[in-house]
């Protein structure tokens, strides 16, 4: 939490991330792909202390990382081996010095408080083909793009061809979900949503007149303010 922003009657808390909601696409070639696992599949460059939080009010700490390529949480047992979290239904978030990570039906992680409402966003890799690179550079399609769990992820080069090249989407997108205790329920963002959590606001009629962009994180934070004052 970098930033506080005191506005009229409550204060608004915003953490600065490096994307708005998006899709990227990413070409990797067999060579590159161990580099692109290191960089891409977890969030932090190492295990990171953190404080958990479980929906029945009890706490603890362990040393965690989040893996982006199969959207779970590991944590350092007392000998070091690294181990999945396996009751993610009775956790309520994770809480590192730079991240929250919010448990419902799946992660999230923190964009944005507000008093009435909080903004998170989960991000996915899945992948869309491989292709074979013949002569001259060229590509065609070699395989089936269905067995994603087996190439995304460690060890996936392991069934890559050296002159193959996969092609990765990347898809960030942000959901939104009121305060309520320990309770999360985030939905995605969208006029329809925004409207069933918050009927006391013109939600369409604010987007209108300030021509809101759904994809663009400043966006959000005005809709996030909107929502919570008055």
């Amino acid at each position: 939490m970098k930033n506080i922003l005191l506005i009229p009657s409550f204060i608004f808390i915003l953490v600065s991330i490096s994307f708005a909601q998006k899709a990227e696409t990413i070409k990797v070639k067999t060579a590159e792909y161990p580099d692109f696992v290191a960089k891409n599949q977890y969030q932090f460059p190492a295990y990171t202390r953190a404080k958990i939080l479980f929906k029945n009010g009890d706490s603890g700490s362990a040393r965690i990382n989040f893996n982006y390529f199969r959207n779970i949480v590991k944590y350092m047992d007392p000998s070091g081996t690294a181990l999945e979290i396996t009751n993610p239904q009775d956790v309520a978030y994770l809480s590192t010095a730079t991240d929250t990570i919010f448990s419902d039906n799946g992660y999230y992680h923190w964009v944005a408080s507000s008093g009435a409402a909080r903004l998170a966003s989960a991000t996915t890799f899945k992948l869309v083909s491989i292709a074979t690179i013949g002569a001259f550079g060229l590509s065609s399609p070699a395989v089936d793009a269905r067995g994603v769990s087996v190439i995304i992820g460690e060890g996936a080069w392991n069934f890559l061809q050296p002159n193959q090249e996969i092609t990765i989407s990347k898809v960030t997108t942000f959901y939104i979900g009121r305060i309520n205790g320990n309770k999360n329920t985030f939905v995605p963002v969208n006029k329809k949503n925004l409207s069933k959590l918050f009927p006391k606001k013109d939600i369409e009629n604010f987007m209108r007149e300030k021509s809101i962009n759904l994809n663009k994180v400043e966006d959000l934070v005005d809709l996030m303010v909107f929502i919570s004052n008055g």
